[in-house]
């Protein structure tokens, strides 16, 4: 049973607000590119799916029934809600949401679980980790990632790769550093395309840890990438394999 949380989103933000701060400061820092529509998991919670054909073997991703479907987008409505033409409201115009509301609809979806098939389940676990972001509730938001990773051959490959990915950036913002690593590690093994951005980011994440030949090593294949697929090479980067240069000839020194 999930707990509980107050219904006015004004009222529940916690001191975890200042993690959100960090990974923004983060995102600015080295130029990820990790925060869907938003936020961490976006409005678009209900769906998940690519026009890209993927080279991959190909997943069967059951189909959501129509109930299912519904009741995902009722919580999606209380979340965001629209005008009649289907266009975001802004929040300031909204007023207080009843997110106690959202979290009973997804309660009663997760109370009735052997009726969802995979797809499914994963698809409430996502949009209560949407819930528990709007919560600024990081704990509660990897309890529900993970559980979207116990129907990885239920769902698309882009949300696995999303799933880990944020799944990552949470645990480096909590400061553990080595879950971080390997929920990223697992998310550069599934994709398949590269981006110098993920090789900066470890190299950060091993710089939190003191180690400073990983961070190296790291934040040259982001330079590489970057220079062989002829996009920019951030200031940044170059400030972080300076940085670990330095810790490096200053142990040799020492």
């Amino acid at each position: 049973m999930a707990r509980s949380i107050c219904s006015k989103v004004q009222y529940c933000r916690s001191s975890l607000r200042m993690h959100s701060v960090a990974f923004t400061l983060l995102v600015l820092h080295i130029g990820l590119s990790v925060v869907y529509d938003s936020g961490f998991f976006g409005s678009q919670a209900v769906l998940a799916t690519s026009s890209v054909a993927d080279p991959r073997p190909q997943r069967t991703v059951p189909t959501m029934s129509a109930e299912t479907y519904e009741k995902l987008a009722e919580f999606s409505e209380i979340l965001i809600p629209t005008d009649d033409e289907g266009n975001p409201l802004p929040l300031e115009e909204v007023g207080e949401r009843d997110l106690s509301a959202g979290q009973e609809i997804l309660d009663n979806l997760l109370a009735r679980h052997w009726r969802l098939n995979g797809n499914e389940k994963a698809q409430v676990h996502r949009n209560y980790a949407w819930l528990a972001q709007e919560l600024d509730d990081m704990d509660l938001a990897i309890e529900h990632l993970v559980q979207i990773l116990d129907y990885r051959e239920s769902i698309s490959y882009v949300l696995e790769e999303q799933t880990l990915n944020n799944l990552s950036k949470l645990h480096f913002v909590l400061g553990k550093y080595e879950e971080a690593i390997d929920y990223s590690t697992q998310f550069m093994a599934r994709s398949t395309s590269e981006d110098p951005n993920d090789y900066a980011y470890i190299a950060q994440v091993y710089y939190a840890l003191k180690d400073f030949h990983s961070t190296k090593d790291w934040i040259e294949r982001a330079i590489a990438s970057a220079e062989e697929q002829s996009t920019t090479v951030k200031k940044a980067w170059r400030e972080i394999l300076l940085a670990a240069e330095n810790q490096l000839g200053q142990n040799d020194d020492g």
